[in-house]
């Protein structure tokens, strides 16, 4: 067994039934302990590697490549087996909290469902936990909040219940798609505390997210997705101060970091290409600074070229100029 990697993503490529391609030969690993930020635009497959680790795409998709979780291979294994996972072992937050709750159930029995149908813990204990969590999260009134429907929460109230709900039962690895959504700063905060804890009692985090300014605060590697391709990945503070991809760069350059305040910001031109109709070459290059005519005409291969560095562009050296 590979005692190292958690999980460990090989190739993955997803097609949805109407031929989108979503994905393309997305890998990266993750450690016990581990925060990993997969960064990228709305479009960009961020949600497609959630839902493909939790085997939750619509019917009818075609996927390919491994989801190794403690060696096992998510893609492969049954339904009942998936079940004693999902929920339990591996956790997903959802970015839009009002579709993940059922309407018509209140909201602490959802949070408390699983661990007493399960025979986890008794109903009452499951209730103490549920309130402690809910104020770890800064919800107020927790007993009150636990006795609401859905609908009668804020969308700040509930993201926050539903993130009590997805940690309830302390799973091993936790994939948080742009969880601070419906949150405001001061939440923001308690969230981003509260996934610092669960990391530093072991639990393994996939933080999604658009917002490579916040990713950069607390996790440990970064994966930049665009256009369903991997762009660059690698160790947080390398990428943050010294991007090798020219999309890498834009999104620094795009956002309020003390890295580049001294540059300005810089907005990137464009934006992301129709999947069922992507360019020619490289993916990204109709918006690139650096793109030249092989890049219209070659894919680059995601290459390591710095030790656990791994970039997909023709022309780095380049791109690492304009931070000086």
């Amino acid at each position: 067994m590979d005692e190292e990697n958690l999980l460990l993503v090989k190739n993955l490529s997803v097609i949805y039934p109407d031929g989108t391609k979503a994905v393309d030969s997305v890998s990266f690993s993750l450690k016990k302990g581990e925060i990993l930020g997969i960064i990228g635009e709305s479009g960009s497959g961020k949600t497609t590697i959630a839902f493909s680790i939790m085997r939750l795409l619509p019917e009818g998709t075609k996927i390919t490549g491994s989801i190794l979780y403690k060696n096992k291979d998510l893609l492969k294994i049954n339904e009942t087996e998936l079940r004693e996972i999902r929920g339990k072992e591996i956790s997903l937050i959802f970015q839009d909290s009002l579709s993940a709750f059922d309407p018509i159930i209140k909201v602490g029995k959802q949070i408390i469902e699983r661990a007493v149908d399960d025979n986890i813990m008794d109903n009452n204990t499951a209730l103490k936990k549920a309130i402690e969590i809910l104020k770890s999260l800064g919800v107020t009134y927790p007993e009150l909040r636990l006795k609401s429907f859905p609908h009668e929460l804020s969308g700040g109230l509930r993201q926050r219940a539903f993130i009590a709900m997805s940690t309830f039962l302390e799973p091993k690895l936790l994939i948080a798609d742009e969880p601070t959504t419906a949150l405001d700063v001061i939440a923001q905060k308690q969230l981003i505390e509260q996934i610092i804890k669960m990391k530093d009692s072991g639990i393994s985090i996939i933080f999604i997210t658009h917002d490579i300014a916040l990713a950069s605060l607390f996790c440990d590697k970064l994966l930049i997705l665009y256009g369903g391709y991997m762009m660059e990945y690698g160790i947080t503070r390398e990428i943050i101060n010294n991007p090798f991809h020219p999309y890498t760069a834009g999104l620094i350059q795009a956002t309020p970091m003390l890295s580049n305040i001294e540059k300005g910001l810089k907005v990137m031109k464009g934006s992301l290409p129709n999947p069922k109709q992507p360019p020619s070459g490289c993916i990204f290059w109709p918006r690139c600074d650096y793109a030249k005519e092989k890049c219209k005409i070659e894919k680059p291969s995601l290459l390591e070229i710095e030790k656990a560095r791994y970039v997909a562009c023709f022309y780095t050296e380049e791109v690492r100029k304009w931070k000086n």
